[in-house]
């Protein structure tokens, strides 16, 4: 799904309109997350996070690389690990074209 902004992104990432664990890219603010029907609140895979949940602030106080944080968080949220890479590589071809 690619929204204009992640207040869009949060709001239509907590209907049933989107499924559990797919990909929400907001490239205008380079940020890419998941939906979660599990908390119901989408989260962000990037550093930046708009609107998203900010996994990385939850997770903050463990000595975990940044990716390992969010594929253990993924891994809770039993998003399969295809839909982890894509939203990776999303993530890290935006950040190469925005450098």
């Amino acid at each position: 799904w690619i929204f204009k902004s992640s207040s869009e992104a949060y709001a239509k990432g907590k209907t049933k309109a989107v499924s559990h664990g797919e990909i929400l890219f907001i490239p205008s603010e380079g940020v890419v997350g998941f939906a979660d029907h599990k908390f119901k609140e989408p989260f962000a895979l990037t550093q930046k996070h708009g609107k998203l949940k900010n996994v990385f602030k939850e997770y903050k106080n463990l000595k975990y690389d940044d990716d390992k944080i969010i594929l253990a968080h993924c891994n809770n949220l039993c998003i399969p690990k295809g839909s982890y890479t894509c939203a990776s590589f999303v993530s890290f071809t935006m950040d190469e074209v925005s450098a």
